[in-house]
């Protein structure tokens, strides 16, 4: 019996160990370094037997072509530099990279001091060292062109790979790793300059492990277990580097290196794997979508292919031949979606917007196919679509809408946790109990309601047909909290009631949301069941967050704010066991329960106060981060408008028959120039908004104006402008934070002339001079702002847009910068369709001292 039970203990090992897959044939880049590491150690450390793989580490040679032999499957991966986009794009397009090692490229450009050589503007008509893989790399060229250097304009020699050409003066410049050829001259005490790519803007992934399509499609297990065990060879690597280095000396030092060149090239490779803290082997899509950009604009291909299809998704569902067959006799799936049914799903200008659009996409590229988009105006509308086969599937269905006899239901492919929505004075709740007797709507759900009224008896619960509505009776004192799913209360409070309530709670329960088919198309929802099971928990949670960010996540995650509410209740909870143990005391109960009263009556103010300077500061230091993020975000773009224009340059040169639109063309030039350099400064005041060190100086305020039209003109050309400024003011303070105000007050009109039907669209500018201050009145016609929210226009996160159309940040960083910053007051007001913005200054900011 003993032996039976070891036996099954120890057999999954004894399956796994053995080799699963077959030979594994994987190709090196380059000779043996540190570049390889997590390799040897995933081999050595037999990593890659535990996955059930049997490796060959294939070493490297000139002749060999590493992406052609994994393309036409030679070997079963192999490792490659950012090349590798182009190479899938323009020859080799069954590759499929399973992961960058590195975050950014480490491929850079050194020079010696004594070249002189010490910005790349001083690069033309110098001697360039190159290998062909080297000046084909994106980062390099779009660096030099970035920076007005043409690549014709360098002197290339074939690359020695010898480090004293350079050292020798037999190169000017030579293009080699950070993680070597630095470390070299910084022993030899030797100078040098550095050029790196991601300085400039341009932080390319590099050093790929990929496969091919046919190898997916065959053994996508084999793939997954081979990227695994790889990573986990990785993070082993890293986290042991002296052990790591001492298996490379001692089993495939080829190149004779020591063990000070490979420590060196160990944490040096180290930073670029964790660049910015990224996770060993992500693989943004958004950075990869710039990345595309680049290569595009650098015109290494035309036309729109899908970054995506470079990645490879381990999460593909795998379908039998029947399904599949389902799949490919089909040109389309149609979906019924509903029209004005956020968050889940609305159009918006044609377009799907919303939860549901993101899963779609989903679907589509899991399965290969097309989804055609039919509008529906409800669900009732949809299941009469889905029996007369006018539609296949429908979406956004809930728990409680599943009841139609003549449909099926996939697994949920979405599940939104309940939240518990109040007055702000309400304390957190965090468990169901503390809302005894009280009188709480939940959302029109038979099966929620009655498993709480079954779970929790004692309190009041009512069912609502609309979220709005129960939000008025909050608002009215005719209830106290409201029960909903996370995504439909966040939308609701963002869009009317953002400073009157808030989540204050949050429970087990969740809401389901699933696709409904025809009762008799089994195929169909096998297939979507797969689709949903193979939806990865990173994918839901990123769809799920982008439209439940507001202040449950700000509340749940401020540790401070619970504490203090906590310690509130333990005060309070303390002076109500003094005052029933006082009670004893009959004479005292008047004197001590108005002396409660009264303590505790200060205490919950002083506590709230407490309680809104945390959300303020939580709100700026989120305001910081952001800003921060978008000088970071601005500064690829920048680069690449800079790129554009030595593009249209360089065409010109090249094609003499349209030089008749030169005069033309350099005015563009000139105006791109002059906006990207107001850009940058924008960039740099935000950059260090509210920073010690920034200068004051002195500007006049009706050139500044015009300077703030002459920029946002462009957006609506028909608008009248009003201008009567005093030409001799001249103002004292922080110039381009009043100019980023101006033009933030000026854009918001402009916005809102989009909604209103205003056939004589006016704004008016003009300034009052008072005896302590001057005033600069901002007016426009755009159709006033409505009494109910006027009051909340200034605060963080307001707006009446959905999603990516607004964030509601402007406005409030208009005001602190005004009123923070400058030191002045922002004020608003509205009459009819007319709008003033009111700016204040003192008379000492400016040079009107009467």
């Amino acid at each position: 019996m003993y032996r039976y039970f070891l036996f099954i203990i120890f057999l999954p090992f004894t399956l796994f160990s053995q080799n699963t897959f077959g030979k594994t044939v994987l190709q090196l880049s380059w000779f043996n370094q540190f570049q390889f590491a997590g390799y040897y150690i995933a081999k050595e450390k037999e990593f890659y037997k535990e996955y059930g793989l049997n490796v060959e580490i294939k070493n490297y040679d000139f002749n060999i072509n590493v992406t052609k032999d994994v393309s036409e499957g030679k070997v079963d991966f192999g490792i490659a530099r950012e090349t590798l986009i182009s190479e899938k794009l323009n020859t080799f397009h069954n590759i499929v990279a399973l992961y960058p090692l590195f975050q950014i490229s480490p491929l850079i450009l050194i020079t010696k001091k004594d070249s002189n050589i010490n910005s790349i503007k001083d690069f033309p008509n110098k001697r360039i060292m190159l290998s062909d893989n080297d000046s084909s790399q994106a980062s390099v060229k779009a660096m030099l062109t970035s920076n007005n250097v043409n690549m014709g304009s360098l002197r290339i020699l074939k690359h020695t790979h010898h480090l004293e050409d350079l050292i020798n003066n037999h190169t000017d410049i030579m293009s080699a790793y950070i993680s070597k050829f630095p470390f070299i001259l910084e022993q030899k005490n030797i100078p040098f300059n550095t050029f790196a790519p991601k300085d400039y803007g341009f932080d390319l992934y590099s050093d790929f492990l990929f496969t091919n399509s046919e190898l997916i499609k065959k053994n996508i297990n084999k793939v997954i277990a081979f990227k695994k065990a790889s990573l986990k060879g990785w993070e082993y690597a890293y986290n042991n580097i002296d052990e790591t280095i001492e298996l490379i000396l001692k089993k495939y030092n080829t190149q004779n290196l020591t063990k000070e060149e490979l420590l060196f090239e160990a944490k040096e490779l180290k930073k670029l794997s964790y660049y910015k803290n990224n996770t060993l082997g992500n693989i943004d899509k958004n950075k990869l979508m710039r990345i595309y950009d680049i290569y595009r604009l650098m015109g290494y291909f035309e036309g729109n292919e899908n970054p995506l299809d470079f990645i490879f998704d381990e999460y593909m569902p795998t379908l039998n031949e029947e399904e599949a067959k389902y799949i490919k006799n089909k040109d389309t799936l149609k979906i019924c979606v509903q029209d004005n049914f956020l968050p889940y799903e609305s159009f918006l200008n044609k377009h799907l917007v919303g939860i549901t659009s993101e899963y779609i996409k989903i679907i589509e590229k899991k399965l290969g196919i097309n989804i055609t988009l039919v509008p529906i105006n409800s669900l009732e509308d949809g299941f009469a679509k889905l029996k007369t086969y006018n539609c296949d599937f429908i979406s956004s269905i809930q728990n409680r809408n599943m009841k139609n006899s003549n449909a099926l239901y996939t697994k949920s492919y979405l599940e939104l946790p309940f939240v518990f929505v109040s007055s702000q004075k309400n304390s957190f709740i965090t468990n169901f109990e503390q809302l005894k007797n009280k009188k709480i709507f939940i959302s029109n759900d038979e099966k929620l309601a009655s498993t709480l009224k079954a779970d929790y008896p004692y309190s009041r619960i009512h069912e609502t047909p609309t979220t709005r509505f129960a939000f008025q009776q909050i608002l009215a004192n005719n209830a106290d909290g409201y029960i909903g799913n996370i995504a439909e209360v966040i939308y609701n409070l963002q869009k009317d009631y953002n400073t009157d309530l808030s989540i204050t709670g949050n429970f087990d329960y969740k809401t389901d949301i699933s696709f409904a088919l025809r009762k008799d198309d089994f195929l169909l929802e096998k297939i979507l069941n797969k689709v949903i099971e193979n939806i990865s928990k990173e994918e839901k949670e990123l769809i799920q967050n982008d439209y439940s960010t507001f202040k449950y996540k700000e509340i749940k995650n401020h540790k401070s704010l619970i504490i203090i509410v906590l310690a509130c209740f333990f005060v309070i909870s303390l002076l109500t066991i003094i005052y029933v143990r006082e009670n004893i005391l009959k004479n005292k109960i008047q004197k001590l329960n108005t002396n409660l009263e009264k303590r505790v009556l200060e205490e919950s103010q002083k506590n709230r106060k407490k309680d809104e300077i945390l959300f303020k500061q939580a709100k700026l230091a989120s305001m910081g981060e952001m800003i921060n993020n978008i000088a970071h975000q601005w500064r690829q773009p920048l680069n690449r408008i800079n790129l554009s224009i030595q593009v249209i340059d360089n065409l010109l040169k090249e094609n003499s028959h349209i030089l008749e639109q030169k005069e033309l063309i350099d005015k563009k030039i000139f105006h791109i120039n002059k906006n990207i350099s107001y850009m940058s400064n924008t960039i740099e005041d935000f950059m260090h908004f509210f920073h010690p060190n920034k200068e004051k100086n002195s500007f006049c305020l009706d050139t500044l104006i015009k300077r703030a039209i002459s920029l946002i003109q462009t957006r609506d050309n028909n608008i009248q402008f009003d201008i009567e400024i005093d030409k001799q003011i001249n103002i004292y303070t922080f110039e381009n934070e009043f100019l980023q105000v101006v033009l933030i007050l000026l854009e918001n009109a402009i916005d809102c002339f989009k909604t209103a039907n205003i056939n004589h669209k006016y704004i008016g500018i003009f300034t009052q001079n008072h005896k302590n201050t001057i005033t600069l009145m901002i007016r426009d016609n755009a159709g006033g702002i409505p009494p109910t929210i006027i009051d909340k226009i200034f605060e963080p996160y307001f707006t009446t847009k959905f999603k990516d159309e607004g964030s509601g940040l402007g406005l409030y960083m208009a005001k602190m910068l005004i009123e923070e910053s400058i030191g002045g007051k922002l004020d608003v007001s509205s009459k009819n369709i007319y709008t003033n913005f009111k700016i204040t200054l003192r008379k000492e900011n400016t040079n009107d001292k009467s």
